[in-house]
């Protein structure tokens, strides 16, 4: 069994849709058709009815008790047949009365002379006998038909004022009672038009549906061909549609999602390529100075040792990093988060670099509140930010410098902020700060350039305590981290 495509599906649902449409159109159409020709005829007869009510009111002056109609059913098809049709008749004269009161039959045409009337039109004998049926004042039954339809006009028959009888004219509700050469012709060239009209708006009702198809879904194939290419790998496919609709958004969406793709992929290749460096650069330097030391150029003492132990430190410290940071970016970081008085953690982080920052020929300073700053933090955490802030600013001011580590409140948030004076970051620079692996000056060595990895660290303990931290131009000309936490 064949796979339905959703071409096919909004195919076969528009075109269904056109074509009940053009079906209730027609059904419609036909059945007003239907209903106004009834109308049209029924209206015809009560026009041509008139004449045949001056007829009776002049057959009653010689006959009150209509006893002519009554025995003589000829004499009424006689009447019916000169006054009902004599309406439809373009030109007609009427022959003298007779002696009975009715009007005579033209002579044959062998005895007319001169001006002869055209001939009359044929009579549609059962309509003839069938539509008009005449009572008396009393409703008692005349002469015509004796129909039982309940559709009827009735129209009163007067002299003076005073009733003296009722034409009824029986309505038709069926075409098919229509009998008439013209009217059955008529009909049928509607009927003919009819079914013109319902193959030509089919027709057209398949173009549409065809069109309609193909707009509707053009974006929805565009995006199926991103989505193969970029299936395959090709990361900078991007689906080129200009539109506000549900379609539009998908597109902007997919576009959207295929730039964060592409620069996620392009991060992980740079990661890669970072760690790799990160990594080879220390084990190089041990491979070379342990070669060094086998081959006799380097002797075995104090200062190579120092010299190893240092870069197995800064290999360790690396490691550490990256799996901090992998517990950070997996959310297995683990925090004991209890109510702390910011101003100690400070004091504790300030004490562990205050030797450091003297040898450094580095001045450095707090500036902390009177009354005690509760947070919710967990303090071996919050310790590990604020060292690796402090660190970080002692391993790239310049001496001598200035490093000064300030604590305020702020409505209902804790506000740390670390500055230190020159040199500086750029603007372009700032935002990228937090980077992994990231470092404003590449070519620092990686004795005072770490490995770029602390502050990302830094970022991500800081969200974990539902906090905020941003890098800005600071007033000592160098760089300004701000930390901002909620208060207890």
């Amino acid at each position: 069994m064949m796979k339905m495509r959703v071409w096919h599906k909004l195919f076969m649902a528009i075109f269904t849709t056109s074509l009940l449409l053009v079906v209730i159109t027609l059904v419609l159409t036909r059945f007003s058709f239907n209903r106004g020709f009834v109308d049209y005829l029924n209206t015809l007869d009560i026009n041509r009815s008139q004449q045949l009510v001056v007829a009776l009111q002049d057959h009653h002056a010689t006959d009150s008790e209509w006893a002519t109609l009554k025995n003589k059913r000829r004499v009424w098809g006689n009447l019916v047949q000169e006054y009902w049709q004599s309406s439809e008749a373009d030109s007609f004269v009427k022959p003298p009365p007779g002696e009975d009161g009715f009007h005579q039959r033209p002579p044959p045409r062998h005895k007319q002379r001169g001006n002869r009337p055209p001939p009359r039109k044929p009579l549609d004998r059962q309509r003839r006998f069938v539509d008009l049926t005449f009572v008396d004042e009393n409703g008692e039954y005349i002469s015509g038909a004796r129909n039982e339809r309940k559709n009827k006009l009735e129209i009163p028959v007067t002299k003076n004022d005073e009733l003296i009888g009722t034409l009824i004219v029986w309505r038709s509700l069926d075409l098919s009672e229509s009998n008439s050469d013209a009217d059955n012709q008529f009909i049928s060239q509607q009927k003919k038009s009819l079914r013109w009209i319902a193959l030509m708006a089919t027709l057209f009702a398949l173009l549409v549906s065809l069109l309609l198809s193909k707009v509707l879904l053009s974006p929805l194939q565009a995006l199926s061909t991103a989505t193969r290419k970029f299936a395959d790998g090709d990361f900078s496919t991007r689906v080129d549609l200009h539109s506000k609709d549900e379609f539009g958004n998908l597109v902007n969406d997919f576009n959207s999602m295929a730039t964060k793709l592409e620069r996620h992929r392009d991060a992980r290749r740079q990661w890669t390529a970072d760690i790799s460096h990160e990594l080879r650069t220390p084990l190089t330097i041990l491979a070379g100075e342990i070669q060094a030391i086998r081959d006799g150029i380097r002797p075995m003492n104090e200062d190579s040792i120092s010299s190893l132990d240092t870069e197995i430190s800064r290999l360790n410290k690396l490691v550490d990093d990256l799996y901090d940071l992998s517990l950070a970016d997996s959310e297995s970081m683990t925090y004991k988060k209890t109510s702390q008085d910011m101003r100690k953690v400070v004091e504790d982080c300030f004490a562990n670099f205050k030797i450091e920052a003297q040898e450094q020929n580095l001045e450095l300073s707090y500036e902390l509140p009177a009354a005690a700053v509760q947070v919710n933090i967990d303090p071996d955490r919050m310790a590990q930010l604020i060292n690796n802030l402090i660190k970080n600013s002692l391993r790239y001011t310049d001496a001598p410098g200035r490093i000064n580590i300030s604590l305020k409140t702020d409505q209902d948030r804790a506000v740390l902020s670390i500055s230190d004076s020159a040199p500086g970051v750029t603007d372009a620079d700032l935002p990228k700060i937090f980077q992994r692996l990231y470092r404003t000056d590449e070519s620092r060595s990686r004795k005072n350039g770490g490995a770029g990895l602390g502050l990302s660290i830094c970022h991500k303990i800081a969200e974990a305590h539902n906090g905020t931290l941003v890098a800005e131009h600071s007033a000592l000309g160098g760089v300004k981290m701000s930390l901002q936490i909620g208060l207890v």
